[in-house]
């Protein structure tokens, strides 16, 4: 393996743990909204590896690994914080986010900072969506 790979995994590595540890931390509210976060997480990881040039940029590698740490990220979570649970429409949004990486990274030139834009709306989107019916789900069950 050359240098210049080497780097890459380190820069790699650097994200994926500053991720890990954002995910650690408890929550927070702010007005983007949670699943917003894990969209923006993934998909930004997802296109960081597939553009890297090294073996990750390789989707037989990259999948399985991107899904066990969307689900890993859950579990430690819970494991690691009392106030923490896992989440469902988390790891969704996560994935979610691995889908929209893989579309975004396949774009190029201008249209690829475009993607970027829409990413970002559609991320908003999908976090008002997944919050919003999973209130309605609840509050179905919740009649007097």
């Amino acid at each position: 393996m050359n240098r210049t790979t080497l780097i890459r995994l380190a820069g790699l590595a650097a994200f994926a743990l500053i991720i890990l540890a954002l995910a650690m931390l408890p929550g927070w509210r702010h007005p983007l909204g949670d699943k917003t976060e894990h969209i923006m997480a993934f998909a930004a990881m997802t296109i960081l590896c597939l553009r890297s040039r090294t073996f990750l940029a390789r989707m037989e590698f990259l999948l399985p690994i991107m899904v066990s740490g969307a689900i890993a990220i859950e579990v430690l979570q819970q494991v690691f914080s009392a106030s923490r649970t896992a989440s469902m429409s988390d790891v969704s949004a996560s994935l979610i986010g691995i889908i929209a990486g893989i579309v975004v990274s396949q774009m190029k030139g201008r249209s690829f900072a475009v993607a970027l834009i829409g990413l970002c709306g559609f991320a908003l989107a999908m976090n008002w969506a997944i919050n919003t019916g999973r209130y309605e789900l609840i509050g179905m069950f919740h009649h007097a």
